[in-house]
């Protein structure tokens, strides 16, 4: 569990992000720290993270700093541990001197411990591919009748290979509102990972999907 318990505030956005991967509520702080939490629920290499895990002291340059960092990355195959820093690179560089101070506690604790710590910012979080997560984590807990809508969409992509979504939907009902309730069946096995798609890119009715070969990193 987290170190300390992340503040309200109005000077920043904060709050709580739903993590299917943890099965809790993540704190953060930062609209920055959301936007990466729910970019690694589509990492399937992870298998769980912690916001504000640590709590590290210890004098740097004859000052004595502590730093918590952002959060603490477990992975599934024995990768070691990351811990990480989410910032700006505005925040950055305004405040280079003491940060620095305070990163180099993370880096003589990995070096000690192990594992590796990271700095996240703007242009790692921020892509066509984090817009498609935010749509599609919309829908992790399974829609109504989701075991018989799972079975037709396999069957139609079994049987007539990769299609675009807009002639898978048609092949599902002509009707709207039934494709409109199969369109959220999709969106669920596409976090699932049972059906695939090229997330790099803006989803569209042209957008390519096909059976899942198990092996895509959605991250």
């Amino acid at each position: 569990m987290p170190v300390r318990k992340i503040p309200k505030t109005y000077r920043s956005i904060s709050g709580r992000f739903p993590s299917a991967i943890n099965g809790r509520c993540i704190g953060y702080e930062s609209k920055l720290e959301r936007d990466y939490y729910l970019r690694l629920e589509f990492d399937r290499t992870i298998a769980s993270y912690e916001e504000q895990p640590i709590r590290l002291s210890g004098s740097v340059d004859g000052k004595e700093v502590s730093y918590t960092p952002d959060c603490l990355v477990i992975f599934l195959d024995g990768k070691p541990p990351r811990i990480v820093e989410v910032k700006s690179q505005e925040e950055l560089d305004k405040k280079a001197e003491d940060l620095e101070r305070r990163f180099s506690l993370a880096r003589n604790h990995v070096e000690v411990q192990g594992g590796e710590f990271v700095i996240i910012k703007e242009k790692d979080i921020y892509d066509d591919a984090l817009a498609n997560y935010r749509l599609i984590y919309r829908f992790v807990k399974p829609p109504h009748n989701i075991e018989t809508k799972r079975k037709l969409i396999i069957g139609i992509l079994e049987h007539a290979g990769p299609l675009p979504l807009r002639d898978l939907l048609k092949s599902l009902g002509e009707d709207r509102i039934a494709q409109a309730h199969f369109t959220r069946a999709i969106w669920h096995m596409l976090y699932t990972r049972e059906i695939e798609a090229d997330l790099s890119k803006p989803i569209s009715h042209s957008t390519i999907l096909r059976i899942s070969n198990g092996t895509e990193n959605l991250s």
